[in-house]
């Protein structure tokens, strides 16, 4: 029990310690903390700028590298277009490369090339004269040189800009030194340009030359498009050659730099002293680059290795005060908060620990904005910007600085769906708007926008700021507009096809009986003029199909060479007679025997239709007159409907002298089904179906007109070669004697008709209108028939399956397939099925005694 006191009293102390330990101990390990965090906050910034300083310098070098590629790619072009100019003429004088190259400037839009050469490709036997020629040309005392025997030489015969420097470089042969002929060959191999090594330039004498390279780009002959190496040889001329001195290139590209970088150039991939190509400074060992980096450059047949450095001594490497400010501010601070943790520990804690959440869920939020595609602008209740996001600036064009502190309207000149006031009364009481609008970026393009407003309210519950997200819609709204013409477009092409294939089956019919009644009536009675009046309209009508599945390109045969004359002389024989007699008809047909690649049935419709156009222009009457001929173009030639690349076109011009085109009118001409004509008179679909048809074939159209002067429409259509003309001569309707033909189409009347137009042509005629009972008949005796002539378009089979089936019991049997809506598709598919020919309805007499006796034939 005495004891109890005793120790109660020591026990005081201790607790009095252990509690004084804790409220030390605390405040210390914050200012450790702090200090530690002083420490590395002084260690990450100085790593930081070291990192962001070596960002910067690799930025800046690769940024550098692209420089100096796009500045060879100009170079490049140059010597394109010395290539181009001595390509298109059989000789190039002096004077005339002088101009050209004055007319490109080269010290001030190519700075780096010191001289543009053109050097003739030269054998053996080609020296001497060469050599008289040059001299011929004001150069007495030209020579080749350095002297010696070789195999090819690439002499410079073009030296420009000419002066006492350059002059020696005339007559040099670049074949007679290693390092240019390599180049001079890969060039002439490769048909591209080539780069060689370092070389000294025949005007630079001084004991250390500056670093420079010659470049090549071969100039074939114009008539050649060489493909490999054996043609390219036959094919050359010469060589467009720049010599150009790195030092300046290089010069230009890295004063633009805010770093005073180094440079050294190496050839390939090996950094080799003998693989130097440019080096700016020499590396000292006192002072080496501290930063350092190797960036590969790829260009034509050339590749680099360029190394780019920084120097210690460089000012934007050098460390920063950031380090310095934060141990400045950093070990104050601890001390600060030392003294608030020594009094209050707890709060402290929470309060640092509140503010970092705060701190870094803010700079997430900021990340996460700039991190978004659309274009995020915040604006205070004056529609001043206060934020700018980067999606913005890349949609927009403004960059942060430029944008905040201005209005969006002024910025953007803003349009709106509607009135501002009324989209302000709806964000006052919903809080939200949500819209399309219409900015205008910094290059003054217009541009769509899906935008979407939020509000945030002030104490005073108005409107403090406005928050705009908007996301670019142009392109969308184009896409969509254009797949809506495309499907309108297809969608007419399909009704016009499948219309047009059902009317041929009636007008099969139609023409089918007229051309029977024609031979069975007298020639010169009533109803024989009634019947050629019938047969007239149902040849209009089937002229018209034609267009129709023109239109919807079911009826476009194979491309074979055309000859063209012939296919305008048969079309205008044809409507010189349905001419009205106060239109005269003249023509000039100058074309030869030129050929297109394409189907005659589609050069007639452009010549029917462009011809039957005009006579309609002309209700009281004029001249009609046809060209045709063969024009060349050495460059894109513009017409209305776009750019035609250089080369030979077949010509077709169509003239009238009749009411021409309203101006406003023009750009709708080509628009299916647009006709300015009364009903009756026009279906709207020749323009369309001219247009259609050239542009598949690779031409142009073109049209001139006045009001009431009269239009001209010029046809351009690419030549390929030359073909024999197409005979005139009359065939005769080949007869059969006797043998079975099994016939099949789903309608009965052409069933009928076919019975007899076979019978008539001396054949045995078996019909059907069913498919499955037409085959059930062949299997019953497969030797009985000597041909088949089935429709496609079938219920149950088609014709195309029957093929199959009938070819299965006989392979031999020859099948003929006949359809209203013929094209490349339905004649391969009859081919892989078996059948020998695809003939289109409506059908003649003489098309099924022809493809009949054709098929029958020996082979």
């Amino acid at each position: 029990m005495p004891r109890t006191p005793e120790f109660e009293l020591a026990e005081k102390p201790v607790d009095r310690f252990t509690r004084l330990r804790s409220s030390v101990l605390l405040p210390f390990i914050v200012l450790g903390v702090c200090l530690a965090t002083t420490g590395t906050s002084w260690f990450v910034l100085q790593h930081q700028d070291e990192h962001n300083a070596r960002a910067e310098f690799v930025a800046q070098a690769r940024q550098s590298a692209d420089e100096i590629r796009e500045t060879l790619m100009g170079f490049e072009e140059v010597l394109e277009a010395g290539a181009a100019l001595l390509a298109a003429s059989d000789t190039v004088s002096p004077d005339e490369w002088r101009r050209f190259i004055e007319r490109l400037d080269l010290p001030h839009m190519y700075p780096g090339i010191e001289s543009l050469n053109y050097a003739e490709s030269l054998g053996p036997d080609d020296i001497e004269a060469f050599t008289q020629r040059m001299r011929a040309q004001g150069n007495p005392d030209f020579k080749i040189w350095p002297e010696g025997a070789r195999e090819e030489y690439a002499v410079n015969a073009l030296v420009e800009p000419f002066g006492p420097a350059i002059a020696r470089a005339r007559g040099f042969d670049l074949m007679s030194e290693p390092t240019r002929r390599r180049a001079v060959e890969r060039a002439r191999d490769t048909g591209t340009m080539s780069m060689s090594g370092r070389v000294r330039l025949l005007p630079d004498t001084t004991p250390n030359p500056r670093p420079a390279l010659l470049l090549f780009v071969p100039v074939y002959r114009r008539d050649s498009a060489p493909d490999s190496i054996a043609e390219r040889r036959a094919a050359l001329v010469g060589y467009v050659t720049a010599a150009l001195h790195v030092d300046t290139v290089v010069a230009g590209v890295l004063k633009q730099r805010s770093l005073p970088l180094s440079l050294s150039i190496w050839e390939g991939g090996q950094t080799t002293p003998d693989a130097l190509v440019y080096s700016k400074e020499s590396p000292r060992t006192d002072d080496l680059p501290t930063f350092s980096a190797d960036v590969p450059l790829s260009f034509s047949a050339l590749a680099w290795t360029l190394r780019f450095g920084v120097r210690r001594s460089a000012a934007p490497i050098a460390p920063g005060n950031k380090p310095l400010i934060a141990l400045a501010a950093g070990i104050p601070l601890s001390l600060l908060l030392f003294g608030i943790a020594w009094s209050e520990t707890t709060l402290r804690a929470r309060a640092t620990r509140l503010a970092k959440e705060m701190t870094e869920a803010v700079r997430q939020q900021a990340k996460l904005l700039d991190l978004t595609h659309d274009a995020v602008v915040l604006r205070d209740r004056d529609d001043v910007i206060r934020y700018w996001n980067r999606a913005a600036s890349d949609t927009y064009g403004f960059s942060a600085e430029e944008a905040i502190g201005r209005t969006v309207d002024e910025l953007l000149k803003t349009r709106y769906p509607e009135p501002i006031e009324r989209i302000r009364e709806t964000l006052a009481r919903a809080g939200r708007w949500e819209g399309e609008l219409v900015h205008v970026r910094r290059s003054g393009a217009e541009i769509l926008v899906a935008s979407r407003w939020a509000v945030q309210l002030g104490p005073d519950g108005k409107i403090d700021s406005i928050l705009e997200t908007n996301n670019d819609i142009s392109e969308r709204r184009r896409l969509e507009a254009s797949l809506l013409q495309s499907q309108k477009l297809e969608a007419m092409g399909t009704l016009a096809g499948g219309v047009a294939h059902d009317f041929n089956n009636i007008l099969g019919a139609v023409l089918g009986y007229g051309e029977l009644a024609q031979g069975a009536v007298p020639p010169e009675s009533a109803v024989r003029r009634y019947v050629d009046s019938m047969m007239s309209a149902g040849l209009r009508a089937k002229s018209l199909v034609e267009r129709i599945l023109a239109f919807s390109r079911s009826g476009v045969g194979p491309r074979v060479p055309v000859h063209v004359q012939s296919v305008v002389v048969e079309t205008l024989e044809m409507l010189s007679v349905a001419l009205p007699d106060n239109i005269r008809l003249e023509q000039s047909l100058c074309a030869d025997d030129a050929a297109v690649s394409g189907d005659a049935t589609q050069i007639h419709q452009v010549v029917l239709n462009l011809c039957t156009n005009a006579a309609q222009a002309m209700k009281s009457g004029g001249r009609l007159i046809v060209k045709l001929d063969v024009v060349g173009f050495d460059a894109p030639h513009t017409v209305i409907t776009g750019a035609l690349p250089p080369g030979r076109y077949v010509r077709l011009c169509v003239q009238d002298s009749g009411s021409g085109i309203e101006p406003h009118l023009r750009d709708r001409i080509f628009d299916p089904f647009f006709t300015t004509k009364g009903v009756g008179v026009g279906t709207g679909l020749g323009l369309s179906l001219v247009h259609g048809i050239v542009t598949d074939l690779g031409g142009g159209v073109d049209m001139t007109s006045e009001v009431d002067r009269g239009t001209t429409f010029s046809i351009y259509l690419p030549q390929q070669g030359r073909v024999e003309p197409i005979s005139n001569e009359d065939e005769s309707i080949p007869r059969g004697n006797g043998a079975a033909v099994l016939l099949v189409d789903d309608e009965e009347m052409l069933v009928r008709l076919g019975e007899e137009m076979v019978a008539g042509l001396g054949y045995e005629a078996t019909g059907f209108t069913s498919s499955v009972e037409a085959l059930e008949e062949f299997r019953a005796d497969p030797q009985r028939f000597a041909a088949v002539l089935s429709d496609e378009t079938m219920p149950g089979m088609t014709g195309t399956q029957l093929t199959e089936k009938l070819i299965a019991i006989r392979p031999d049997i020859p099948i003929i397939l006949m359809s209203g809506h013929a094209g490349p598709a339905l004649a391969a598919r009859a081919r892989t099925a078996g059948a020998r020919d695809v003939l289109a309805k409506p059908l003649a007499a003489r098309d099924i005694a022809r493809a009949l006796a054709n098929a029958l034939s020996p082979k």
